[in-house]
């Protein structure tokens, strides 16, 4: 079964909503383990419709994105950066990268 490219985005940006928890604090509670945990600092959607991502992601983050131009929206947190960004202006910049499959 194929979604459909924009029940895709918006699965995925689910995903990241629920997962974000995890990828922001340590897994581990031992306060003397020196294991490194990656910290994500951005991460950057390609979608058909920024707009819709985008008032989908205000309510969740609680905050308005900050746009420039029609094609790229973004949301700063203390964590890092959640960028929105048009799959035609993708496809305009780097050819064939935005090819749903």
């Amino acid at each position: 079964m194929r979604l459909h490219p924009a029940h895709a985005a918006i699965a995925g940006a689910m995903l990241l909503a629920l997962a974000a928890p995890c990828l922001i604090h340590p897994q581990s509670t031992n306060e003397g383990s020196q294991r490194d945990i990656p910290v994500l600092q951005s991460t950057c959607l390609i979608t058909a419709d920024v707009r819709r991502l985008v008032e989908f992601y205000e309510p969740l983050l609680n905050r308005k994105a900050n746009w420039s131009g029609e094609d790229y929206a973004e949301f700063p947190t203390r964590a890092g950066v959640l960028a929105i960004f048009s799959a035609a202006a993708q496809e305009k910049y780097i050819p064939s990268s935005a090819e749903t499959v």
